[in-house]
């Protein structure tokens, strides 16, 4: 999940500009076909445009991969909790 993510994160020009750095960690709901039924920040880099930029990522990610069928095979959803994290090089 976080691979697939990971492909549609982008750095604000903004941000990249201003030298800013920072850690979203995100709170989103998948159901068991892959599709994300709610996404939300748990805790913000502190800076609104990588916050936003960290929710636009698994908006546009779309479907996500299944979910393993062993991984609670009775379950109609799922909870993800990551980390997307914004560095300068």
């Amino acid at each position: 999940v976080y691979g697939h993510i990971a492909k549609y994160r982008k750095y604000p020009r903004l941000a990249q500009k201003r030298r800013q750095q920072g850690r979203v960690l995100l709170r989103f709901v998948v159901n068991r076909m892959g599709t994300v039924l709610s996404v939300e920040i748990e805790q913000s880099s502190g800076i609104k445009a990588l916050d936003n930029a960290a929710l636009k990522a698994v908006r546009a990610a779309g479907r996500m991969p299944k979910p393993p069928a062993a991984l609670n095979p009775k379950a109609a959803q799922f909870t993800f909790r990551i980390p997307i994290d914004y560095r300068l090089n």
